[in-house]
């Protein structure tokens, strides 16, 4: 992998694919030495992730073509992958165990979340870690929002 990290995405690959969730990053055990991500977009949490760590070995899956292509530039594997109808690919399970496996704000996405919650544990490390980040509509802050300024769609996030 080459050292340099782009950080300016492709004009196509909007904010939302190269932000490093700063909940997850903070919680992936310093410890590990594989790391494996459902939804890495342009692999901004894994590019951060390597910063401080090069030697980390991390891996992503990536549903859309253009932050996938981005991603691969930034970590060590990177494969396209639709959770709800493809099989895991071989290079991914080849690379099993991980210390870590993140799924950021992607579970609520799919159709059967508990299926590929299950189909990734196999790939986990004895006493490996699995991070989830799933959106909260019931935050104190969007319940605030919701009754001060109603509901307004907004390029992403919850609303």
């Amino acid at each position: 992998m080459d050292q340099a990290v782009t950080t300016t995405p492709k004009p196509a690959i909007r904010k939302y694919y190269d932000r490093a969730n700063p909940d997850l990053l903070n919680r992936i055990p310093l410890t590990a030495r594989k790391v494996l991500e459902l939804g890495c977009g342009a692999g901004a949490l894994g590019a951060a992730l390597k910063r401080p760590a090069p030697d980390l070995f991390y891996a992503g899956l990536e549903l859309d073509d253009d932050a996938a292509a981005i991603a691969a530039e930034r970590l060590d594997l990177v494969a396209v992958f639709n959770a709800d109808t493809d099989s895991l690919p071989d290079a991914i399970t080849k690379q099993a165990p991980y210390d870590a496996i993140v799924f950021g704000d992607v579970l609520e996405h799919l159709r059967d979340p508990w299926a590929v919650v299950r189909a990734f544990s196999k790939l986990l490390a004895p006493g490996g870690t699995m991070l989830t980040c799933i959106p909260n509509v019931q935050n104190w802050n969007i319940l605030q929002t919701l009754m001060t300024e109603g509901f307004r769609y907004e390029d992403e996030g919850l609303f």
